[in-house]
């Protein structure tokens, strides 16, 4: 743990926490706790007590459970400026997934004692239930998604979506956690990258780098 240059704004861009009066604000920025994980720690791990709001200064953190078989599933990737924080509001509150980090991550953690009284601060709470109805939306996406038959159309529709979510347009991740991502064989997803490539759909950058070239042809690939 230690002091992060960032600790000021642990409440920026949290809707439900930027609505609240700023003593309170003031009072979490003070107990939130700073760190900074290696690649490969695990910021929690799954059934693990979810007692902590989390928020990504820097890094990409995997979200991932296993199956009954013991295989990695690739929930979402998620970096520099969101959180995780709606776990704290399920009725178990357990973590259902490990948090991985895929490179150095920095994060404030805000305990979840010092979020009780958080629901009951009225527009606090419209938040949270506009939030969680923009969780499920995602959710019913990516459950889309994976029904989708054609590992290519799937894989197309993958790299739309976290392009999306990116400054460049590009989507930064390995072989292993794209196809953890969307259900399909890592040699599969190799294989349909060279075919996207050579399409001149997207570009490779680096080991593990793809960057958008024609967004319209990968839409309409996805949508086979």
């Amino acid at each position: 743990m230690k002091t992060c240059e960032h600790c000021s704004s642990c409440i920026q861009g949290i809707p439900f926490l930027e609505v609240l009066p700023i003593e309170q604000q003031e009072h979490l920025i003070k107990t939130a706790i700073h760190s900074a994980y290696p690649k490969g720690a695990a910021l929690f791990e799954q059934d693990s007590p979810a007692d902590s709001l989390w928020v990504i200064h820097g890094g990409r953190v995997k979200l991932s459970r296993l199956d009954m078989d013991g295989r990695e599933q690739v929930i979402e990737i998620l970096g520099e400026g969101e959180t995780i924080w709606e776990d704290f509001f399920s009725e178990d509150q357990v973590y259902p997934c490990s948090a991985i980090c895929l490179e150095e991550v920095h994060t404030c953690r805000i305990p979840g004692e010092n979020l009780d009284y958080i629901l009951s601060h009225p527009a606090s709470t419209r938040q949270v239930i506009r939030l969680l109805s923009k969780k499920l939306n995602d959710a019913n996406r990516r459950t889309l998604l994976l029904m989708q038959t054609n590992p290519k159309a799937r894989l197309a529709g993958f790299l739309a979506d976290r392009s999306a979510h990116t400054l460049d347009g590009s989507v930064s991740l390995r072989l292993d956690d794209i196809a953890g991502s969307i259900g399909v064989r890592p040699e599969t997803v190799s294989r349909k990258l060279r075919e996207l490539i050579r399409e001149g759909v997207i570009e490779k950058h680096g080991q593990s780098t793809f960057r958008i070239i024609n967004r319209e042809r990968l839409l309409e690939i996805a949508e086979r």
